[in-house]
């Protein structure tokens, strides 16, 4: 049996090539800072060693740190398939300086996203930072696999001044004592994000006039004859929360279908309307269904991507187009809307995500006919909704 490698911890590091016109500027502050703030701030600082405030991002020695920061994580982002957009945010900024025996306990950053380190000063020869292997003790019983690793069950690569090191802020690690003279100077910092919140997703999109009185008439003289069924739910039950008949096109999508001409214009339009108002990837093919809603006759509300096993599941773009209005009652309506779609004569439409919450209506008069057309993410088999 082959082995195979499972949730990689990924540890980013590079030299920051502007670092040149700064850092000795940046080392001046860090220095300054301590004299006049002896006491700092501890945390897991231990020894000889100093831990500032966490707002240094505010000080102007530190702005340059903080845009590369920024920028590095902002590339992080994008290699980790962040969603496009999101931004990085520095939440707490803070510098290290260790005189000889001066050291920092294993720790982690929590409440952070991702955690970075930049070297300041590095004495010659002294070992800096320690990641260790954040699964527990087991790792630790070794194993030949394990001893076959080449980073076993701790990590420290090797610093210098200009590096800046990222890892996740729940990776342990620790800061080894050092016997030089000179101080190890470093500025670590955490990272949050920003996540573009985006366009919000209409609940419908009304259009008037979909089809002309002559393409109504066309399409009842096409429905003439064939058989009805039962409206069903759950991919074939039946349900005090649907009652009408329906009636699937086969193969509408199909050149040679009788009802191909239905599908291309409705099909035409979906793509500009998805384009403008949805933004969803959905495939060439599409479910039509026929519903009508007789006398008493409803559909409590629901959603159209339903069944995960089922081909209603991958429902992405839903289209309800008015063929016939009920005497009295019926329709259709968004529980979750401001607004009701204005447009509701024979031949207006309203398209609407596979995942808004719909009703319709009871009839109390007459007959309500509808053209459903159900655009997908892939194809799959055939369920049933309204």
């Amino acid at each position: 049996m082959e082995p195979r490698a499972l949730f990689p911890t990924h540890l980013y590091g590079g030299l920051i090539a502007e670092a040149d016109d700064w850092i000795e500027r940046l080392r001046a502050d860090i220095l300054a800072w301590r004299e006049a703030d002896p006491g700092g701030f501890p945390r897991a600082n231990a020894g000889n060693s100093w831990h500032s405030a966490v707002d240094a991002m505010t000080r102007p020695a530190f702005e340059p740190i903080a845009r590369a920061a920024i920028a590095a994580a902002t590339d992080i982002f994008g290699s980790e398939g962040y969603r496009g957009g999101t931004r990085a945010r520095l939440t707490e900024m803070w510098a290290n300086v260790s005189e000889p025996g001066g050291w920092h306990t294993p720790h982690i950053h929590t409440g952070a996203l991702w955690s970075g380190v930049f070297y300041v000063s590095v004495p010659d020869g002294a070992p800096d930072i320690v990641f260790m292997d954040p699964r527990g003790v087991g790792p630790h019983q070794r194993s030949a696999l394990y001893g076959a690793e080449p980073e076993g069950d701790r990590v420290s690569p090797p610093v210098q001044p200009g590096l800046m090191l990222f890892f996740p802020q729940w990776l342990p690690h620790y800061v080894v004592p050092h016997p030089s003279a000179e101080p190890r100077i470093s500025v670590s910092f955490n990272i949050d994000q920003i996540v573009p919140e985006g366009p919000k997703t209409p609940s419908f999109v009304s259009v008037p006039e979909v089809l002309s009185r002559d393409e109504i008439t066309r399409v009842y003289a096409q429905l003439a004859g064939v058989k009805w069924g039962a409206g069903l739910v759950d991919g074939g039950r039946k349900s005090a929360m649907r009652a009408n008949s329906v009636f699937f096109v086969p193969d509408g999508a199909r050149e040679d279908s009788p009802w191909h001409w239905l599908y291309r214009k409705v099909r035409d339009l979906a793509e500009i309307v998805n384009a403008e108002a949805f933004g969803f990837d959905i495939s060439a093919d599409a479910e039509i269904q026929f519903a009508r809603y007789a006398t008493g006759e409803k559909y409590d509300e629901h959603i159209d991507r339903a069944g995960a096993m089922s081909r209603a599941g991958t429902r992405t773009l839903s289209c309800s187009i008015f063929l016939r209005q009920a005497g009295k009652g019926g329709g259709i309506r968004f529980p979750r809307a401001d607004e009701q779609p204005p447009h509701t004569a024979p031949g207006d439409a309203v398209f609407f995500p596979g995942t808004e919450p719909h009703a319709a209506l009871p009839v109390e008069e007459g007959t309500r006919d509808a053209l459903v057309f159900w655009f997908h993410e892939a194809a799959g088999g055939k369920d049933d909704a309204a």
